[in-house]
């Protein structure tokens, strides 16, 4: 409609897929260029993510049309809800070759007759949507591939799918499929500049002449406006042209491009084909927040945080390491209530905060993570134990080729001992490098179990969270506590049998749960015998308000208070008789403080038969089992058991210095 008004050849952005316009960026043209290895190399899969809209599929028929012109037989999937001998038959119909009924054995025939047809021209078979295949398919194409190698037949099998086919690619249980990948490829969006140069290669194929014109502040809103994703851009950029036509205007501005999204929102819907991201994500490429070469040390929550602290100061120490800052993925929060403990230590740097938004999700956090290391090239980026936010963070650094060093690679409750799919050996799997809290002989055998790595370096340094707590001590021994009253009823500090300390992961205060109504039958059980106080953030105590807890527990001996530091915190267990926690970290704080716990959630990996070196007793929610072990506490003097050797304070150094030798290494080899 608009093409002659503009004097253009055709519409510039069309939906449908075309390598015609095929846009030549830095990701597209690494993933393509990724792709053409795939008959040079030895492994028969490729796997290409991406979102939608990120031109999968132009990559994919660029490629493909390129491999088919070479003499090569290709041959696509578009439908993936099909079982394992579905999808055989849907390959022998994509190659053009019938395949009648039949099961089993039947079927491996046929395929091997399909096989011995492509044996002279090789052949390509693209599998989208591969995300939703079943692992019964997923075996079926592993032995389709090693039938291939054994019949001299060259196949590539290339699995293209949304993002979630990265986290599909990881299940353990795909040992044999992901030891058959030769490449894997993301294609993630487009950063604000190469925005710019999409539209107007799009436009300029199309023969356009510089009418209508775009302000450079129109480019930066297309780009805030749909994420940096082609297909976004293209419904964007074509209902700007057709608005510009029917307007009789040939400028577009930024005003142009709010009021156009608008319209579209109202017309189609945000998910339908444009979705402004959360402003919470911050456009780093716009400022480079750091020196190229930099380690990041990425902090996902209170442990990260408090762990970080001492890691920063040794690394911050050392003139043979690179520059090193602090990624404060969410809940910035807990660094700013430990302000006073980094001036003691010198830490004066504020962290690059992710996100400013503490609800923002996974994805938002991966994608702004993934701007970040794209804006400054680190060195390296660091993670702590193992979560599902740390180990997106972990993917992403792979995807951009930044070294992963894992600090708390080692399995810290009994669950994870033996449990491939946990969150941190996902992370250990993807790391360059490994820092144990227990030494190398343990990290060697669960090595040998497969969960890790096998050409990654591992070091047994000691626990880092114990250095941190030497540091809160030494702040504690050269300060007074803040002013006013740190603990209210009063009477929770007196009494012949001190006070207890009751430790909570917190929880959302959208939730109910929040206020824990699952264990305060028991905290108010044990409060009869024992006074407890109860730190806890400001919106917990709101939630318990609003729910009417925090009334009911005006009777007992339980005193609710504001979350303190690190360094209050530690100050507050130093001198209780007791701590309940469902914390792994405060359980290994209250062990290396020589106080005892009631463990009420999982148990930790120190609380085995024998050798025990974490001082908890696991109640979960019993209240009869939690009196029998307080009583144990409060009557029964006994000797703690000895921490492990190197849980000496000293961990952080020697991270620091392993991995300065580690960096020194790794950058003679990648620029020999």
């Amino acid at each position: 409609m608009y093409e002659r008004h503009f004097g253009i050849a055709g519409p510039p952005f069309q939906l449908s897929p075309d390598p015609f316009f095929y846009f030549d960026s830095t990701p597209h043209r690494e993933t393509i260029d990724a792709m053409r290895k795939a008959f040079v190399g030895e492994l028969p899969f490729v796997v290409l993510s991406g979102e939608i809209g990120a031109g999968k599929t132009t990559v994919l028929h660029t490629w493909c049309a390129e491999v088919e012109s070479s003499g090569i037989a290709v041959g696509h999937i578009a439908n993936t809800q099909l079982d394992a001998d579905e999808l055989m038959a849907s390959i022998c119909h994509a190659f053009g070759i019938p395949m009648g009924p039949g099961s089993g054995d039947e079927r491996d025939g046929e395929m091997l007759g399909l096989l011995r047809a492509l044996r002279e021209r090789g052949a390509l078979l693209v599998i989208d949507e591969a995300q939703n295949l079943d692992q019964g398919a997923l075996r079926r194409l592993v032995a389709l591939a090693d039938m291939a190698d054994e019949e001299g037949v060259r196949i590539r099998i290339c699995l293209a799918g949304q993002p979630e086919l990265r986290a599909f690619m990881e299940n353990p249980a795909l040992q044999d499929l992901q030891a058959r990948v030769q490449h894997s490829c993301h294609l993630g969006p487009l950063d604000a500049e190469q925005t710019r140069q999409y539209i107007e290669h799009r436009l300029t194929k199309v023969g356009w002449d510089g009418a209508p014109s775009f302000d450079a502040t129109a480019f930066d809103e297309i780009h805030r406006l749909t994420g940096g994703i082609p297909r976004r851009v293209n419904v964007l950029g074509n209902r700007l042209m057709l608005s510009q036509f029917l307007n009789g205007t040939a400028r577009i501005d930024a005003r142009a491009v709010i009021a156009t999204a608008h319209a579209l929102h109202a017309e189609i819907g945000e998910e339908a084909f444009i979705h402004a991201p959360s402003m919470a994500a911050k456009r780093w490429q716009r400022n480079v927040p750091f020196e190229r070469g930099t380690v990041l040390v990425v902090a996902s929550g209170r442990s990260d945080h408090i762990k970080a602290v001492p890691l920063l100061r040794a690394m911050s120490g050392r003139r043979d390491l690179p520059p090193v800052r602090l990624v404060s993925v969410s809940d910035g929060g807990v660094w700013r209530r430990n302000r006073d403990l980094h001036g003691f230590i010198g830490l004066g740097q504020e962290p690059l905060e992710l996100v400013d938004d503490a609800g923002a999700s996974l994805d938002e956090i991966e994608s702004a993570f993934e701007r970040l290391i794209d804006s400054g090239l680190p060195g390296a980026a660091v993670v702590f134990d193992g979560n599902e936010t740390t180990r997106r963070c972990a993917r992403a650094a792979r995807d951009f080729d930044v070294p992963i060093v894992h600090v708390g690679a080692d399995a810290q409750s009994a669950d994870e001992c033996d449990d491939p799919p946990s969150a941190r050996a996902a992370i250990a799997r993807l790391a360059d490098l490994r820092f144990n809290s227990q030494p190398s002989d343990a990290a060697a055998s669960a090595l040998l179990r497969g969960a890790f790595r096998q050409d990654a370096a591992f070091f047994g340094v000691g626990n880092i969270l114990i250095d941190a707590v030497h540091l809160a001590l030494q702040f504690a021994e050269l300060t007074s506590p803040r002013d006013g009253p740190v603990l209210s009823p009063s009477e929770c500090l007196g009494g012949p049998r001190g006070y207890g300390v009751i430790a909570l992961k917190q929880m959302p205060a959208e939730s109910r749960a929040a206020c824990r109504h699952d264990i305060v039958p028991l905290l108010r059980d044990l409060s009869r015998d024992l006074p407890l106080v109860w730190p806890m953030r400001r919106s917990t105590m709101l939630a318990m308000r609003d729910s009417g807890l925090a009334r009911s527990l005006a009777g007992d001996r339980i005193a609710c208070i504001e979350e303190l530091g690190h360094a209050g915190f530690i100050r507050l267990v130093r001198d209780a008789t007791c701590v309940l926690t469902d914390s792994l970290d405060v359980m290994e704080e209250a062990a290396a403080l020589d106080v005892p716990c009631l463990s009420l959630g999982a148990r930790h990996e120190g609380q085995g038969e024998e050798g025990d070196w974490v001082s908890a007793l696991h109640v979960g929610n019993s209240v009869a089992r939690a009196t029998r072990a307080l009583w144990e506490i409060l009557f029964n003097v006994a000797d703690p058991p000895a921490l492990p050797a190197l849980w000496d304070g000293h961990a952080a150094p020697r991270i620091a210095a392993h991995l300065a030798h580690w960096l020194a290494v790794s950058v003679s080899v990648r620029s020999g």
